[in-house]
């Protein structure tokens, strides 16, 4: 793990103004500490069937049952990567809203504990 950034004193005695600088400098080693710290990456939970959002990056499907996770349509998600994990005991069929993940139109998880990662290259999804 990488050492976090050293944060700025945020104890500013009132006599003293803030300045811009401070507050950018300030707002950069909170995003950087962040993403040192995996904090960029919205986790959900999918207890059944789930419609992943662009703004989520990793869901666990945990179900009994099976379900299906739809990923967003891959012209809307460039570059996007997605984790799909299954934690529940029923399989996990994940289907992209528009284009093939894989060459194929859907993928199957179906071992307890296991994931796929995928990666859109703006017309398709590859798994990587």
């Amino acid at each position: 793990m990488l050492p976090k950034l050293k944060q700025l004193d945020t104890q500013i005695p009132p006599q003293y103004t803030i300045s811009p600088w401070h507050r950018i400098v300030r707002a950069l080693q909170d995003r950087i500490n962040a993403v040192l710290d995996g904090y960029l990456f919205n986790q959900s939970t999918a207890t059944g069937n789930y419609t992943v959002t662009t703004a989520d990056s990793i869901i666990l499907a945990d179900s009994s049952s099976n379900i299906t996770v739809t990923i967003p349509a891959a012209s809307q998600c460039e570059n996007k990567r997605f984790t799909v994990k299954m934690i529940g005991t029923g399989n996990v069929t994940v289907t992209a809203s528009s284009g093939l993940i894989d060459d194929a139109t859907s993928q199957i998880i179906n071992v307890q504990y296991t994931s796929i990662c995928i990666v859109s290259d703006g017309s398709n999804y590859w798994i990587i």
